[in-house]
């Protein structure tokens, strides 16, 4: 009777030291330590190696950045981040910018330009046998009306910067206005002024106007449309269109089928998608376009616009076509069509 009891003990004490011991592995494996949070201290001016040993006295990580100073003797930390004084986790990267030899690159101003030409800038900078000198870093976006959409407003290593070769040069850009998101109506079925009315209310752009035969349908419909009916969309997005062809620019396949005479240089008329950006100023500019094809010299646009705005309108032409664009009657834009 004293022996069962005594096996029963010894076994429940087993299970108990068992369920221990998992628990304890367990915790250990699986479930991060908590990490006090710790006084960040500061290391700016030391030099690299001591800077890691303080940060790791601190239970903190280092992460090493390098740049040129003349305030700084290189292989001194000129800057950190988190900054001294912070309060952060144990365990957290604290990056230090490190001062290296004095740079063989100076940083383009990029202000106000695109970041295609800016990209392309920077890999002139410094380039040597076809490698480029620098490089593009963080891109941060930023809605600013006041300055074009797609334009660079400020970056980092600032202008005039020495850095050494690869650097990465970080950029902000402007989103432009902001504007709400809509849902994109229906377009397909309406008739090609009604649309193009439409689409400029709406603040849309137009990309491209396509003209396409299609047997039954009426000329001058929008036939097809993108973005499609119901995506969701944003004022200055590009639409596409498609619409039916003119029964009067069809050339007919047997010419004894067509009773009446074929308009002269019909099979060359086309529909052509003119934009013209009005020039600054204060006051408003009468801004006049007129073309010159092989039907005629007509006038096509005839009003008064606002300073930097956009016009965009189609115009049909027959055959080689040229447009002569004047502002406050002084021509100052001509071209081919």
């Amino acid at each position: 009777m004293r022996l069962s009891v005594l096996i029963k003990i010894l076994t429940w004490t087993l299970i108990l030291i068992l369920v221990t011991i998992f628990a304890f592995l367990f915790t250990l494996l699986f479930v991060p330590p908590i990490q006090r949070e710790v006084v960040v201290p500061d290391v700016t001016g030391k030099d690299f190696a001591s800077a890691s040993d303080i940060l790791a006295k601190h239970k903190l990580k280092i992460k090493k950045t390098s740049r040129f100073s003349r305030e700084v003797p290189i292989g001194n930390v000129i800057a950190q981040n988190p900054s001294p004084g912070r309060r952060a986790k144990g365990g957290r990267e604290v990056e230090v910018i490190v001062c290296e030899q004095k740079g063989d690159v100076v940083v383009p101003d990029l202000r106000g330009l695109t970041l295609s030409s800016a990209k392309e800038i920077l890999f002139r900078s410094g380039a040597i046998e076809g490698k480029g000198g620098l490089r593009t870093g963080y891109l941060a976006y930023v809605y600013l009306p006041a300055t074009e959409k797609g334009k660079i407003i400020a970056q980092s290593p600032l202008p005039g910067t020495e850095v050494v070769r690869g650097t990465p040069v970080s950029l902000l850009i402007s989103q432009g206005h902001w504007s709400k998101s809509f849902l994109m109506p229906k377009l397909v079925g309406m008739k090609l002024e009604d649309t193009l009315q439409k689409i400029k209310e709406l603040g849309l752009v137009i990309n491209q106007v396509k003209e396409i035969h299609k047997e039954g349908a009426p000329k001058g419909i929008i036939i097809d449309q993108s973005p499609p009916d119901g995506c969701w969309v944003r004022a200055s997005d590009k639409v596409d269109l498609v619409v039916s062809k003119r029964t009067d620019l069809v050339v007919p396949k047997d010419k004894k089928e067509s009773k009446e005479p074929k308009p002269k240089g019909a099979e060359r008329i086309h529909l052509k998608l003119v934009r013209f950006k009005v020039p600054e100023g204060f006051y408003y500019k009468q801004v006049r376009m007129v073309v010159t094809d092989d039907s005629g010299k007509r006038e096509m646009y005839n009003q008064k616009e606002a300073p930097g705005r956009t016009i965009e309108t189609l115009v049909s032409i027959t055959g080689r076509a040229k447009i002569s664009i004047y502002v406050d009657g002084e021509l100052v834009e001509e071209g081919n069509l």
